[in-house]
């Protein structure tokens, strides 16, 4: 069985002072098929990663984390999610579209608490890239996505995108964090 790893980092944004009052900015950065040691930060003997890295070290790193079904949809699901894939049903990377609008998702929930959602990435718990319930801005790639030139649904208008698909969703997420906000904010960034 090929091995998945899927990283997780809440990046808990607390200010200047170590400590805020106020409701923090989160941020969660979700990575496709990557293993546990294919990181720098992970001791990876020759793959240099200083991004990544250093969001690992100035946010909140699992290292005592694992996959319960190692497959991109349902790792996605029980992440959003936080249940185990019976409790949730979505079972594997078929069709599940029309299940998928009906999750509850920690986004939802800090939603309706009155934060800004937003979903930029790979949903793939269905073909379709129709936005969810719980995010108010979506950017949703179609199914399972494509490596270059991605066709994203943003806020339900179709755009054309070239270039590598990371590049593009990165791009995308500094847009969502840079622009003015009168909330806080959740993040899902989802990559391929």
């Amino acid at each position: 069985m090929r091995s998945y790893f899927f990283i997780a980092l809440f990046s808990i944004l607390l200010g200047t002072t170590g400590f805020s009052t106020e409701r923090p900015n989160v941020i969660v950065i979700l990575v496709d098929d990557l293993r546990w040691d294919e990181l720098g930060c992970t001791g990876h003997p020759f793959a240099r990663t200083p991004n990544i890295d250093r969001i690992a070290n100035e946010g909140a790193r699992f290292r005592n984390a694992f996959c319960t079904t190692p497959l991109c949809s349902p790792s996605r699901a029980n992440l959003l999610t936080g249940l185990q894939t019976r409790n949730h049903g979505i079972l594997d990377n078929t069709n599940r579209s029309e299940q998928s609008h009906k999750l509850k998702t920690f986004p939802m929930m800090l939603q309706q608490s009155g934060y800004e959602t937003a979903y930029i990435g790979k949903w793939h718990m269905g073909n379709d890239d129709s936005a969810r319930p719980g995010f108010s801005h979506w950017i949703g790639i179609k199914g399972q996505g494509t490596s270059f030139d991605p066709v994203l649904n943003e806020n339900g208008q179709r755009t054309e995108n070239y270039g590598h698909t990371t590049d593009v969703l990165n791009t995308k997420a500094l847009e969502f964090i840079r622009r003015k906000h009168t909330k806080p904010f959740c993040l899902s960034l989802i990559h391929i």
